[in-house]
């Protein structure tokens, strides 16, 4: 059974965590970054290339990415927030809260206060 940290989640994943599985997802799924837009664009209720810019940004962070916006590129390809490992080990408690992905803080920060592996 998991453990959740007092009930709350990570408001932000790492974009690198999130680019990765994106791509793999979308490389066996045969799926371009335009037509990943396009739907994800009809599903999340936004313009097409309001969603390429998201996925176009998204690729070029190299900070976090709110979860409301993973999520709408993760449903799409068949995947969930608890696939990305930083979101998956904040909800199992594996993470404390003070090394969640967080605005302002980069990984290399997260990682000198010894983010579990």
């Amino acid at each position: 059974m998991s453990r959740v940290c007092d009930g709350r989640a990570p408001y932000y994943v790492w974009a690198d965590e999130l680019v990765g599985l994106l791509e793999r997802a979308r490389a066996r799924a045969g799926l371009s970054k335009a037509g990943l837009a396009t739907i994800a664009a009809e599903r999340g209720g936004i313009d097409r290339e309001s969603a390429e810019r998201r996925l176009r940004s998204i690729g070029a962070s190299s900070t976090v990415v709110h979860v409301h916006v993973a999520d709408l590129y993760l449903t799409v390809l068949g995947l969930h927030l608890t696939d990305v490992p930083s979101y998956s080990r904040a909800l199992e408690g594996v993470d404390p809260p003070s090394v969640w992905p967080r605005r302002g803080v980069t990984r290399a920060e997260v990682d000198a206060l010894g983010r579990s592996a």
